[in-house]
């Protein structure tokens, strides 16, 4: 792989003997960008049929022009060894419910993979957070002792982790409204209701510390702030109201998404009139994240 015309073959990016995309300097992107590369790479690879039942490793004997090049050096293996590894992996040891396994690979990884990985998980976290993932994931039967005292919530965003914090976690039991009852609830809220909860929460200390004048202007006229969505705590499709109490600001991308996924997840297959006992997440307060 090149970057342009007249670099050589496998100067910043190969593919290895074992088809695996290798960089030879992660910092010369910004934001991650290397480490995006490969993981779209492995993506990628992992949706295609190959004969050989893998890619092709980078020749390194033609330059692009058509000349030939002097041999390269003996490539340079990079490990991916980041404090953003180690955040991954932290995520993936509570999706999988799996730490101490996790903890490991962050450790073989060395670098700053241990201190990234204990950005997000350390002994005080790790048991709540695992807790949370277990139950919300349906990885186990639900106990209500189980459910008391967790504040933190992993879900999933264009299949990434998503950790939320501060937020409750109870037990309801979900009643499947019919589509016109909801309907009705979801009309007055758009109509009127929405814009009345922003207009007063655009008034209180909370907001003001929180958003630009700007996005104040908005909501003091009824409009959401860009990147914002107003969320119900418990959905109007259940048992769920238009109530102010019953109401939060949150931002849309990831914490709103993440949780109207799981919420998908596990409602999408009930039927009007039917009740289920669900785990249920409940950001805190009327601005979430504070």
């Amino acid at each position: 792989m090149m970057l342009n015309r007249y670099g050589s073959p496998g100067e910043l990016f190969y593919i290895d003997e074992d088809g695996q995309l290798i960089c030879r300097n992660n910092h010369v992107f910004e934001m991650n960008g290397a480490e995006r590369l490969l993981r779209e790479y492995r993506n990628s690879v992992g949706c295609r049929y190959y004969r050989s039942g893998k890619p092709r490793p980078t020749s390194f004997a033609l330059s692009f022009s058509g000349g030939i090049s002097a041999p390269a050096s003996e490539p340079t293996y990079q490990t991916i060894n980041s404090k953003a590894a180690g955040r991954l992996l932290a995520a993936g040891g509570v999706y999988n419910g799996n730490v101490e396994g996790f903890r490991k690979t962050a450790e073989q990884l060395g670098g700053d993979a241990v201190k990234g990985y204990e950005q997000v998980l350390n002994e005080q976290t790790a048991g709540t957070a695992i807790a949370a993932a277990s139950i919300l994931l349906a990885k186990r039967p639900i106990e209500l002792g189980e459910v008391q005292d967790i504040t933190k919530f992993v879900g999933k965003v264009r299949g990434d982790s998503v950790l939320l914090q501060d937020v409750e976690i109870t037990q309801i039991n979900y009643f499947k409204r019919t589509v016109e009852e909801t309907a009705i609830l979801r009309k007055e809220f758009n109509s009127t209701v929405r814009k009345s909860f922003l207009k007063e929460l655009s008034n209180t200390p909370e907001a003001m510390n929180k958003f630009s004048p700007e996005m104040l202007e908005r909501m003091s006229i009824g409009r959401n702030p860009d990147g914002w969505q107003v969320h119900h705590k418990l959905p109007l499709d259940d048992s769920g109201t238009n109530a102010f109490d019953n109401l939060i600001l949150m931002r849309n991308d990831p914490y709103h998404q993440a949780l109207t996924n799981y919420q998908f997840s596990i409602t999408r297959n009930m039927v009007v009139g039917e009740t289920k006992i669900v785990p249920w997440v409940k950001p805190q307060g009327t601005i979430y994240p504070k």
